[in-house]
């Protein structure tokens, strides 16, 4: 299990605690260290009677453990602890981190890995003649995946046109055309539909869907929508 650092506390002198939050490892830096505190020829070197640390939770503590290196790590504690005590020597200051685990996501599956609904839709008119318009753009968050289960374009003539050539809206995913809807019939009330096929599509983080519609027709005016749903999860 890999771990990444979390708060930091300090840094402190003397002695005192603080609250922590049940983290999986302390990792604990030195600065001061007075020049006649003893020491060992060792690499790393190792400090005699420098400080401790004390881990506990409101039920009370249950060891202690020296401060011997510069830098130190203490890991892994079972995340139970919600206290740390620490007591310094005089002229040295600690700083302390809290260790937090990364998860392996690779054996989970998106629905393990908090879950979040993402829903993002736009209806639009035309009238006329229209160059694309961009109707929605959506862009995955950094550390998140998207998994888009369904996705739709729909039109629908609400006003006949003068000249009917088409109108079309469309959705793109990581800058590849999935959906394209097309309406060429010039009777009011027709309608088209395009669905998502095939399977759910996953895009990475900074990948976007965008929803765009546009009109060839002269007169008239259509009613649409364009739209997807699914799921953010971590990358």
């Amino acid at each position: 299990m890999a771990y990444t650092i979390g708060a930091s506390h300090g840094p402190f002198t003397g002695n005192g605690s603080f609250t922590i939050a049940k983290p999986n490892g302390i990792r604990s830096i030195l600065s001061g260290i007075p020049s006649h505190t003893g020491h060992d020829g060792a690499v790393p070197r190792r400090y005699f009677r420098l400080g401790r640390m004390s881990l506990g939770n409101p039920h009370g503590f249950q060891f202690s453990h020296g401060l011997e290196y510069v830098q130190q790590l203490l890991y892994p504690i079972a995340p139970v602890w919600e206290i740390l005590a620490y007591d310094i020597k005089d002229g040295a200051s600690c700083t302390f981190y809290e260790l937090v685990d990364v998860p392996d996501l690779t054996t989970k599956q998106p629905w393990d890995r908090t879950p979040q609904t993402q829903v993002t839709s736009t209806p639009f008119g035309t009238s006329g003649t229209l160059a694309e318009t961009v109707a929605f753009t959506y862009t995955v968050p950094t550390g998140r995946r998207l998994m888009v289960s369904y996705a739709s374009a729909q039109l629908i003539r609400i006003t006949a046109a003068t000249t009917t050539s088409y109108s079309q809206a469309k959705i793109s995913m990581g800058g590849a055309l999935v959906i394209e809807c097309i309406l060429r019939d010039p009777a009011l009330g027709k309608r088209e539909e395009s669905i998502l096929g095939g399977g759910p599509v996953y895009l990475g983080p900074g990948q976007t869907v965008i929803g765009t519609y546009a009109s060839q027709d002269v007169g008239g005016s259509i009613f649409g929508w364009v739209g997807f749903i699914g799921m953010l999860f971590d990358a």
